[in-house]
């Protein structure tokens, strides 16, 4: 997340493109706070104030990556406690798991607080319910799936808190709150039948349920990508719409910066594009292909139509050996490969794939 220079001395943040919770207390200049951005790595460099964050609360990875770890056993290697920071100091080792969501809305609750009587922007990427899985003791053995389902109804509760406070100091109407999530639930046959692994990541052996998508976490099925999303912001957002229209993370950085009357920065392509005419007025928005994948393109979707690559994890069963392409608008569970019907426009698709791969080669600026 950076800032962009806006009138008189004062700047405004350029969201980070990730799921979770944003906010943003009008298009106006800000402090901005981070709490927590998983970055894979504890210099200094690569945390969130070397990216223009003004302050940080959160972990320097993904909580599953110390010592419990499967793979530090498989490695045979021994794998330090995880830490938790305040900026770019340590400030707790090992962390609690099932602490992590309370801590969370502590913090993010305190900023608000603090910056009630100025425009902010909050970036809140919860922990839960990414393994390992936890709950604090207030919601532990309260929902009806077991530790997985407390974790998620935890989280449930931080939102309202969030609200609960914006409401308090009169925020509500000024602010905008996106709620969305990075992948689909974790399926159990990741872990291919062994429930001593699974158990270390997922303690009593509760899972998310992707149903009636195909696929979890890892795939580039519908339930490895598409995930619920919720925009909310009282007086400026017709509340209780649903859209089918396809929208993905990569659209909230120019959704705010429309909203705050700010031109995208022109020195990079961009994939995402600005929601506004959607949330504002339900108007269709200019057809585009988005991509899905890691390393390669494995999953392309371009109106109602899927290709679906068959390099898949190993734990997910795919229809057949070579490219499959399914419609969602009749098959929402990518049941039916309609590849075979359909030879000249799966041609098309994967020659469209090619084209932009190559471009994600070529353009290490944008992407």
């Amino acid at each position: 997340c950076r800032k962009q220079a806006a009138k008189g001395n004062r700047s405004t943040p350029k969201p980070v493109i990730s799921a979770g919770i944003l906010l943003a207390h009008s298009p106006a200049p800000v402090p901005a706070f981070c709490v927590p951005i998983p970055m894979g790595h504890s210099h200094k460099q690569y945390l969130p104030l070397a990216h223009d964050f003004d302050s940080y609360y959160g972990m320097p990875y993904p909580n599953d990556m110390g010592p419990d770890h499967p793979q530090a056993a498989t490695r045979n290697e021994k794998w330090p406690p995880m830490p938790m920071m305040r900026g770019n100091d340590l400030v707790e080792s090992p962390i609690d798991v099932n602490l992590l969501t309370q801590q969370y809305t502590a913090e993010a609750t305190r900023f608000i607080a603090e910056n009630h009587h100025r425009p902010f922007f909050l970036f809140m990427s919860h922990s839960m319910p990414h393994t390992i899985i936890g709950a604090s003791p207030d919601f532990r053995g309260k929902s009806k799936n077991g530790l997985y389902g407390d974790a998620v109804q935890e989280l449930d509760w931080s939102v309202g808190e969030l609200i609960r406070i914006l409401r308090a100091f009169g925020l509500e109407k000024d602010t905008m709150i996106v709620f969305s999530s990075d992948n689909g639930a974790v399926l159990r046959e990741q872990y291919g039948g062994d429930d001593s692994k699974a158990k270390q990541m997922f303690p009593d052996l509760t899972f998310g349920t992707n149903s009636p998508l195909r696929g979890g976490k890892q795939s580039t099925y519908e339930g490895g990508v598409r995930v619920p999303g919720f925009i909310t912001w009282p007086g400026k957002i017709k509340p209780g719409r649903t859209s089918s229209t396809p929208a993905w993370v990569a659209d909230v950085v120019p959704t705010f910066l429309d909203y705050a009357g700010l031109p995208l920065p022109d020195d990079r392509k961009y994939d995402g594009m600005s929601l506004r005419p959607l949330l504002d007025t339900d108007a269709v928005l200019p057809a585009r292909t988005l991509v899905f994948g890691s390393g390669s393109i494995r999953a392309m979707r371009t109106g109602d139509w899927k290709l679906v690559m068959p390099q898949q994890p190993r734990f997910i069963k795919t229809d057949s050996d070579k490219p499959m392409l399914y419609n969602l608008a009749d098959d929402i569970a990518e049941q039916l490969d309609q590849a075979t019907e359909h030879p000249d426009f799966t041609a098309e698709l994967l020659a469209e794939r090619a084209r932009i791969e190559h471009e994600m080669l070529t353009d290490r600026v944008s992407r």
